[in-house]
């Protein structure tokens, strides 16, 4: 049987503590807030374009990602996706 989501869609809101002026090698902290799965089985994946398209980040799987700034990861857009599942 197929199954449907019941209830309002998921949402996942990102924080950065990256401000207009950094220090290189200065930890940049991504956050985030999920909303709208309770009670299901979520799994993290950040993700980052490098200029050739969004890839994981190797073993950035939990709600939150610190990377150091430096001219490169800071010029890089980044992406947290979520897996979610009912409960067994």
């Amino acid at each position: 049987a197929e199954s449907t989501w019941a209830g309002p869609p998921p949402s996942v809101t990102i924080y950065s503590s990256r401000r207009p002026v950094m220090r290189p090698g200065e930890p940049v902290y991504l956050t985030s807030e999920v909303s709208g799965v309770d009670n299901y089985i979520i799994k993290y994946q950040w993700e980052c374009d490098k200029g050739h398209g969004f890839e994981d980040v190797p073993g950035a799987n939990s709600d939150s990602y610190t990377f150091l700034a430096s001219k490169e990861t800071l010029s890089w857009s980044w992406r947290l996706t979520i897996y979610y599942r009912a409960s067994d």
